[in-house]
């Protein structure tokens, strides 16, 4: 990993350097550790790294591995018509399944830099032939790395272009059993299954869900007392505390409160007919009296 002051710096001298000698001053950086040469790309416009790959200065797959790192989808795919239409002394076209993994999973090559994690880079590449099994250096894939560590909108570019859902599921229970609800929320957002569900006691139901933005993470809590007859929700997030609001079943959708009771009674508990019972009666009352 490379600290944040020298790539700056790098980056400054290769500003200077460009500006005086154009594209031809890319070729300064093939000395450069890799990591650095990508922070840089990254910070880059894609013209003058189209007319660098054109020239013979740099390969083309060192820019798009940045645009993919840093989550730039209009400069990748700028990059890669480009690449397309003329490679220039530039000849060897990347493998954009390796390509790929320079946004699957939270490797940071810049301190204080993680990868964007866009899973919209990553659905653009899958779709441009990019292999979502591709194989890591030690035998696993990619896709468990990603299943690992990854936001739910990473994982859900895997699924979406064939990774195996049993995979999802299986790491999913692994992670819960090992207490990292949080990771395992991320698979089941990228699921479409929703959050999860835990009896608080024998009237009240949670539902917690795991919300991923890029640079934070929130937490939903869906608290449903059967007993009081009232929703609590808590959204927290990360960095910037939280906030409750909190309402009567009679101001809550009533399909939701229906389907919370149906679950926490799958969970072993015990809500009781209240509800129901309170429904019929205000139905009863809005009925028009005969004369």
């Amino acid at each position: 990993m490379v600290d944040l002051p020298t790539a700056r710096q790098k980056l400054a001298e290769l500003r200077q350097a460009l500006a005086a000698q154009g594209p031809a001053a890319l070729q300064t950086t093939a000395t450069w550790e890799t990591h650095l040469r990508i922070f840089a790309f990254g910070q880059l416009d894609a013209q003058t790294l189209t007319d660098g790959c054109r020239a013979g200065a740099i390969p083309w797959w060192e820019p798009l591995a940045a645009k993919t790192y840093f989550g730039q989808l209009d400069d990748l795919r700028t990059l890669r018509a480009a690449m397309e239409a003329d490679t220039g002394l530039s000849t060897d076209k990347p493998d954009l399944s390796t390509t790929m993994t320079w946004g699957s999973w939270p490797c940071p090559i810049v301190e204080g830099l993680p990868p964007a994690l866009d899973g919209a880079v990553l659905d653009q590449l899958f779709d441009w032939g990019a292999n979502p099994l591709i194989k890591d250096f030690n035998g696993g894939s990619y896709y468990d790395k990603a299943l690992h560590e990854s936001p739910s909108g990473v994982i859900h570019a895997f699924l979406s272009h064939g990774a195996p859902q049993n995979n999802a599921t299986r790491i999913r229970d692994e992670l819960l059993a090992a207490g990292n609800t949080r990771q395992a929320g991320e698979i089941q957002q990228a699921l479409g299954l929703g959050g999860f569900f835990t009896k608080v006691d024998n009237r009240t139901l949670m539902e917690t869900k795991y919300i991923s933005e890029p640079g934070r993470n929130s937490i939903l809590r869906t608290v449903f007392n059967f007993g009081a007859q009232r929703v609590n929700e808590v959204f927290e997030t990360q960095g910037a505390g939280s906030a409750m609001t909190s309402c009567g079943f009679d101001d809550y959708d009533r399909r939701a409160i229906d389907a919370a009771r149906d679950t926490l009674e799958k969970l072993g508990g015990a809500p009781g007919d209240a509800w129901m019972l309170d429904k019929k009666k205000k139905a009863a009352l809005a009925e028009p009296r005969k004369p």
